[in-house]
């Protein structure tokens, strides 16, 4: 067993090294998401983690590629590539929930909206797009679902394409979110697919597990089945 003791982007380079091979990734969640998780019902008391540690059975998990890079939640081109970006800059003493949403705030009251061109292997999409989150799992963290529907392990992405709207129905959207309802809204469209390319204007802002990366014009993205093993 292999500890991963820290937030999505200490699991994401822990599990990028881990993905293939039979080592169990353990997680003691001590970041500002801890989307993942919190998804595997991993207890955030790191005593209660590493207890689960000792205890808890074996799962094997999907890990997701995109632009080259592995990612076991979520990937994401726009608007909360640019939040990650944010927060990344922050300092420590300003992260948590609430350096999340400050960052938040900046970006959507400053959004850009573009678009892109997805390719997928039984239809194309051309949208106008504020965000388009390709996940493997089901939220970002702190409770917030962007992929309601989202299984770590059927092999399958869930692309959430949010199109472009006023201020007024971003902030009437959020509470969707935290109710793991935010396919039901207007707009939000989902596409299942285990490969994808997306084309933008330019280059691509992204990030894998909330770490950030600009790509370049043309980002593809494939889902490795059932190559980590996790302990939950």
């Amino acid at each position: 067993m292999i500890v991963a003791w820290g937030g999505d982007g200490t699991v994401n380079e822990i599990a990028s090294v881990l993905t293939g091979s039979l080592a169990s990734l353990v997680i003691v969640p001590d970041g500002s998401g801890n989307g993942l998780a919190s998804e595997l019902g991993i207890p955030k008391q790191p005593e209660d983690a590493l207890e689960l540690a000792l205890s808890g059975k074996d799962r094997w998990i999907d890990v997701g590629e995109i632009d080259g890079r592995l990612f076991v939640n979520i990937a994401g081109i726009g608007l909360d590539a640019k939040i990650a970006h944010r927060f990344s800059l922050k300092s420590q003493g300003s992260r948590g929930f609430t350096g999340y949403l400050s960052a938040t705030a900046r970006e959507v009251f400053h959004r850009v909206s573009n678009e892109y061109r997805i390719t997928m292997p039984f239809t194309t999409v051309n949208t106008q797009a504020l965000l388009i989150a390709i996940a493997n799992g089901c939220q970002y963290g702190n409770g917030a679902v962007i992929a309601p529907c989202a299984s770590l392990d059927d092999g399958q992405f869930d692309v959430m394409v949010v199109e472009d709207r006023p201020l007024f129905l971003i902030l009437a959207a959020l509470p969707y979110m935290f109710a793991r309802r935010i396919d039901r809204v207007s707009g939000v469209h989902t596409y299942r697919t285990n490969r994808l390319k997306i084309n933008g204007p330019g280059p691509v802002h992204c990030h894998v597990d909330g770490e950030p990366f600009v790509g370049s014009s043309v980002v593809t993205a494939s889902i490795h089945a059932a190559a980590l093993k996790v302990r939950c």
